[in-house]
């Protein structure tokens, strides 16, 4: 293992910018590339503290996702849309709606609770389904969410700031991501989404179940 490999991996992967990195093979090979250092005590490890940290705290928090779940919510407040500006990945420097990975043991509803807290400090309810998104990788679910309380603080991790944004202008910005214009754009139309359905208890072993129906 060489300088010029431990860089290429550490750069390809934005982990001197953000320790959330949603591939857990990359994560393996980051940890092994600081597991080669630390068995090699006179090789230094050609990176600061801040690389360090990121590479573990994204290790340690790896077991406990479900890659192949996200939700993410449209949350409304006077005409405003709450967006957080992402700071890695393709999205980077974009405007967009909070989100992220579901945790093992989670529900989606309570993944959009948790990720809204952790990522903007606003705690919110979540209510209909206002789109799906599918891929090879994940699906991704899309709530229209209350606003119940908080005021918006950025991460300073995942996002750079958090801020209420009129809905207007946000679907007019160049800086507001594709995708988070069409989920803006179904939560404000008159059409009702897939509402949760309160009288279906489905299977106990698999329990707690959620029924979305119109």
């Amino acid at each position: 293992m060489n300088c010029s490999n431990i860089h290429d991996a550490i750069y390809s992967h934005n982990i001197n910018e953000s320790p959330a990195i949603n591939d857990k093979n990359a994560l393996w090979e980051l940890n092994s590339i600081l597991d080669f250092f630390a068995n090699n005590e006179s090789l230094k490890f050609p990176f600061g503290k801040r690389v360090i940290h990121n590479i573990k705290e994204a290790y340690m928090n790896s077991e406990n996702t479900n890659w192949g779940q996200s939700v993410t919510g449209v949350v409304i407040k006077n005409g405003k849309v709450l967006l957080a500006r992402h700071t890695y990945g393709s999205g980077k420097d974009m405007l967009i709606i909070p989100g992220g990975y579901v945790n093992f043991g989670e529900t989606p509803q309570e993944a959009l609770k948790r990720e809204f807290m952790e990522e903007t400090k606003i705690e919110v309810e979540p209510l209909d389904i206002i789109g799906i998104r599918f891929n090879l990788h994940d699906w991704y679910i899309a709530f229209r969410a209350k606003y119940i309380s908080g005021d918006p603080t950025s991460d300073s991790n995942e996002n750079s700031e958090v801020l209420w944004l009129d809905v207007k202008e946000a679907l007019s910005r160049i800086d507001v991501a594709e995708l988070t214009k069409k989920l803006i754009l179904s939560a404000v139309s008159e059409e009702n989404g897939l509402y949760y359905n309160k009288e279906y208890e489905g299977n106990e072993k698999y329990a707690p179940n959620s029924l979305y129906c119109l």
